[in-house]
């Protein structure tokens, strides 16, 4: 369905543009056709996208959401159900664009422990963020140029969310290292869209080392991420039940 294969939907919405051209100045105002297709697929792009092969190809995966396609209006939307949602407002720095291959923060749950996450965005998504420089955040929360977001900075954070999409745990032999990975969507709520709707943003790998002779499983990486669920305001979610899962659409 619109590219994907429907036994696979998991690992297919997981895809991200190449940074080789993903700031390329000819490409700067650049719009994808989502009058046609939905975001949630590459093929909404018209652009060259890759599935990251770490963690997330040649890996079993546990998933962290339902996924149901939805009919809509000619379109179809993505459901996602039985899972979590981390508001990027809800805490005290983001990363801001630099020169790396992607943008990396630490984000601290309730446990104190954390995961790295680096963002992989989508290209309208990124220029938005060229938009809002340095004001947005900071990759520490110790730097001291950070200043004030202004309210259409805030707006934005406010509108942005992660859903935690799938993980796994693989061993890193060259680093006799246990690896978790999560990954996630990044979502933008548009101007003017229902409650708990959302536009697909970009992906988020957010990544955790054990050592080597840790016994490390999806159950233990599905309760450690689980530091970072938290109540959210009714407007980022269509439904939810008493354990703080959410419903939401991508279309």
């Amino acid at each position: 369905m619109y590219g994907l294969w429907a036994s696979d939907m998991h690992r297919g919405i997981l895809f991200q543009q190449p940074y080789d051209f993903l700031y390329s100045p000819q490409d700067a105002r650049y719009s994808p056709a989502w009058h046609d297709t939905p975001s949630w697929s590459w093929a909404a792009l018209d652009k060259p996208v890759a599935w990251n092969a770490w963690g997330l190809l040649g890996h079993r995966l546990t998933h962290l959401a339902n996924i149901d396609i939805i009919p809509c209006l000619g379109s179809s939307r993505l459901r996602l159900r039985e899972t979590f949602i981390i508001c990027l407002s809800a805490y005290g720095s983001f990363p801001s664009l630099g020169d790396e291959n992607s943008l990396a923060t630490l984000f601290v749950g309730l446990n104190k422990s954390g995961f790295e996450f680096a963002f992989y965005l989508d290209q309208w998504f990124a220029m938005t963020f060229r938009e809002h420089p340095s004001r947005i955040a900071s990759t520490t929360a110790r730097d001291e140029r950070l200043t004030t977001p202004t309210r259409d900075d805030q707006s934005l954070l406010q509108r942005t969310v992660i859903v935690p999409i799938t993980c796994c745990v693989w061993y890193w032999a060259k680093h006799n290292d246990n690896v978790a990975n999560v990954w996630c969507l990044v979502l933008y709520a548009p101007p003017g869209a229902e409650d708990g709707v959302y536009r697909r943003a970009g992906v988020v790998a957010a990544t955790k080392f054990f050592g080597g002779h840790e016994d490390v499983n999806t159950d233990m990486v599905k309760a450690q991420f689980d530091a970072y669920r938290r109540p959210v305001a009714r407007n980022f979610f269509q439904e939810e039940d008493d354990k703080v899962n959410y419903t939401v659409m991508v279309m």
